[in-house]
């Protein structure tokens, strides 16, 4: 895919922190596949667990792709695609 997808640095603060590889984007269930690096989450008041890949929903509005935040803890900042490459997953509805 060689697209990266960038998210806000935390709720609040408006810079950018996270980044992620995209890995798949599935057209027939509108979603998004990423790896990452350095991303835990809490799987109780005590433990965490390294997250490596994660999946979160996509949205077509208005002629344009938005990628839903889902159970992710961080805001979407944007999707970074190389110009070579094609602007959308799929042609509009």
């Amino acid at each position: 895919m060689n697209d990266i997808l960038v998210f806000d640095g935390g709720p609040n603060d408006g810079s950018v922190g996270h980044v992620a590889i995209i890995i798949a984007i599935d057209t027939v269930n509108d979603t998004v596949t990423f790896i990452e690096q350095n991303m835990k989450v809490l799987t109780d008041r005590v433990f965490e667990r390294d997250v490596w890949s994660d999946t979160l929903p996509l949205k077509y509005l208005d002629d344009e792709w938005f990628v839903e935040p889902g159970h992710y803890p961080f805001p979407i900042a944007g999707w970074s695609r190389p110009l070579n490459q094609s602007a959308s997953p799929r042609s509009p509805r």
